[in-house]
């Protein structure tokens, strides 16, 4: 019997285009795996249609890091997703200082209903 495989989805936000690159790398690597399949790959913005995004196991959110902070279109959007004990990694990208935005952003996943899918 085949194991079915875990579809991923990724949202991304980016300013320069730094965060879209390595959103790109990401989805190449899940692409790439036998026990994946990406669902979606979209860039976050406001008029984002999440009843449009398929149904995922996994989700990765990606953004760059503002004024050591996490843009607030990533909290806007993370509030619109059903988490319903799914899976969740983020990635950002910065410039020179990080502000630590991961003590903001993974909790407020969890609030969503996400499970973090790293330490």
């Amino acid at each position: 019997m085949r194991a079915s495989k875990t579809r991923v989805g990724s949202l991304y936000y980016s300013g320069v285009g730094n965060t879209e690159y390595i959103a790109h790398i990401f989805k190449g690597e899940f692409s790439k795996r036998r026990d994946c399949k990406v669902i979606f790959f979209e860039r976050i913005k406001r008029d984002l249609d999440i009843g449009l995004l398929g149904k995922f196991d996994a989700l990765g959110i990606g953004f760059p890091i503002c004024f050591r902070r996490t843009p607030a279109i990533v909290f806007e959007t993370i509030d619109r997703i059903d988490g319903s004990s799914k899976k969740v990694f983020t990635f950002c990208t910065k410039g020179m200082y990080s502000g630590n935005v991961s003590r903001s952003v993974l909790p407020h996943c969890q609030s969503a209903g996400f499970i973090s899918a790293g330490g």
